[in-house]
């Protein structure tokens, strides 16, 4: 299974909270996945439908203890196109229905063939545990999460910017800073950051989730603190053997030219050690010299014997 589902499971097999936990997570359940069916007498029919048949179990459960009704469930497979089992939940009782989505701030009178007005009157809640609550039941209804291993994403894919704006201003006071953009017809809200997801995991329950992408989050940031190390390394040893040819080059110019013994004592044993040593560092250099000195004074040392190369140059070329 991916990372997506699994986490959906594990959420799903949570055990259910107080009764104002249960009417948040059924408030945004309603808001992500339910279908609401009007009919020429305006009655009232709900049905939510998903993959998972945990997130089935778990409404079920939800509309149980809440209004003491059995919902029918139903498994539809489409073969042909190999598609995964879904599970439908019907509630076909009208007056459940009503009273479902007057709980869950809807007005019912406003769901009719004839009707122009928004029925979401919205749902807020009020309490920590039951914003979390709410997560949860968006999660469950139409929320992903990318496997860590390719990027960090989540999301929940919603049909109203209403309930995308809800979703942003309770996450926000869960310090949950969301983001909401638009795909085709649809709002999507959505985050990016690897630690906001952690913490979103951990606010809705999904604590096996949260450790898993904590996990391959500090293996990803290992990785790159070894790769950044490894490039530095590399750059400071390519800078290490461009300087020495660029040495090695000037000694043996002056070698041919005048020959090291017209060097001061003190530059002429850095240019021998320098041929006899030519990748090493300047500060084994110094540690080197018979009065070993430190590397600023090798380095000073050795600018003035490509300064010196650097004159017989000159000199050949103006002749």
């Amino acid at each position: 299974m991916s990372f997506s589902v699994d986490t959906k499971n594990e959420v799903a097999n949570l055990e259910t909270g107080s009764k104002s936990c249960n009417l948040s997570e059924l408030a945004a359940l309603v808001r992500t996945n339910a279908t609401i069916t009007i009919s020429f007498r305006d009655e009232l029919t709900l049905k939510f439908a998903t993959e998972s048949s945990p997130t089935a179990r778990r409404i079920f459960r939800i509309i149980k203890s809440l209004y003491g009704y059995d919902s029918e469930i139903r498994v539809t497979r489409n073969d042909q196109l190999r598609k995964k089992s879904f599970y439908i939940l019907h509630i076909n009782d009208e007056e459940i229905s009503r009273f479902l989505l007057e709980d869950t701030g809807f007005d019912p009178s406003l769901f009719a063939l004839d009707s122009v007005m928004n029925p979401d009157k919205n749902f807020y809640p009020t309490s920590i545990v039951d914003k979390r609550a709410f997560l949860r039941g968006a999660f469950l209804g139409a929320g992903s999460v990318t496997d860590p291993n390719k990027t960090y994403h989540l999301e929940i894919v919603v049909n109203s910017e209403q309930t995308g704006n809800l979703l942003i201003d309770i996450s926000k006071e869960l310090d949950i800073i969301a983001r909401l953009t638009m795909r085709k017809s649809q709002f999507v809200y959505y985050l990016k950051d690897s630690e906001i997801i952690t913490e979103f995991l951990s606010l809705i329950g999904a604590n096996n989730a949260r450790l898993e992408l904590e996990n391959v989050r500090v293996m990803r940031d290992l990785r790159n603190n070894v790769n950044r190390i490894v490039n530095a390394e590399t750059a400071n040893i390519s800078k290490i053997i461009d300087a020495a040819v660029r040495q090695i080059d000037a000694i043996e110019l002056i070698k041919r030219e005048k020959g090291l013994d017209d060097l001061p004592p003190n530059l002429r044993e850095l240019a021998e050690l320098r041929l006899e040593y030519p990748e090493e560092s300047l500060k084994f250099l110094g540690e080197m010299l018979e009065k070993p000195v430190a590397k600023s004074t090798v380095n000073n040392r050795m600018n003035k014997i490509i300064s010196i190369a650097d004159e017989i140059k000159n000199k050949n070329v103006e002749a």
